[in-house]
């Protein structure tokens, strides 16, 4: 049995023995894409307890269309002991954004991403808060920019936004990344999403044209459209309970 798994990046570990007296094991995530490892969770054994630093969450999730922005988030700040701690902030991500970066506990930290230039992906960072004298506090943090995108092969490999793609023949449209959608709505030429929907995928991968039995992609037949300027829309349903709607066009070409 699996109790949890996250399929996002591997992990590995590294344990610091130090001759004061501690021992700590810091674990780390690495995507694969050749962006370094970040932390994802830490802990620490001391032959004393020192006052701690407590950051009031342990993960924060955004989840945003590409080019489109996501709410602000807060996550408390405060000192174990109830003292007030002179501290800073800092995050490993230059799409995470925090304020304020310095001041005394307890306090409200303003949590916030910017997607400018970001595409469709998962995306990994932390938040670290220290202080001297005070055992250091990590928030993980996640970013999904959802995104339809668009590949030539039925295996999804080396897909492109759709958005503004030519395309010719068969075509295999898709929204990504699937962690956090449960379903997804797809229309043809319809931005409004009036009426049945074209397909609905209730499992992930998402394809426009549905997923066959052995998980590849089914082909979109372009030549079914005429030439020029089409769209398709699709209603991403998460798991907490929201949708998320993204639109776009793109440019038939077909001899």
């Amino acid at each position: 049995w699996t109790a949890f798994r996250d399929n996002t990046m591997h992990h590995f570990s590294r344990l610091v023995v130090s001759a004061e007296g501690t021992m700590r094991l810091d674990t780390y995530g690495v995507v694969g894409d050749g962006s370094p490892p970040v932390i994802v969770d830490t802990f620490e054994y001391r032959e004393s307890c020192p006052a701690e630093l407590v950051l009031g969450k342990d993960e924060l999730q955004f989840g945003v269309v590409a080019g489109g922005t996501a709410a602000d988030q807060a996550v408390s700040l405060s000192a174990a002991d109830g003292s007030a701690a002179s501290f800073a902030v800092e995050v490993d991500a230059p799409w995470l954004e925090v304020t304020p970066t310095a001041g005394s506990t307890p306090t409200d930290l303003t949590v916030g991403v910017d997607t400018t230039g970001l595409a469709a992906g998962l995306y990994n960072g932390v938040i670290r808060a220290t202080a001297d004298g005070y055992v250091a506090d990590v928030v993980r943090v996640t970013l999904a920019v959802r995104d339809l995108v668009v590949s030539m092969s039925p295996d999804r490999s080396s897909p492109i936004a759709l958005e503004g793609a030519t395309v010719a023949g068969n075509i295999y449209a898709f929204t990504t990344p699937d962690p956090g959608v449960q379903r997804v709505r797809f229309w043809l030429d319809n931005p409004a999403m009036s009426g049945t929907p074209r397909k609905v995928e209730s499992n992930g991968p998402f394809d426009f044209a549905g997923t066959a039995t052995n998980g590849s992609a089914n082909p979109f037949n372009t030549k079914n459209v005429s030439n020029g300027t089409h769209s398709i829309t699709a209603a991403l349903d998460l798991v907490d309970g929201t949708t998320q709607v993204v639109t776009r066009s793109f440019v038939v070409s077909n001899p």
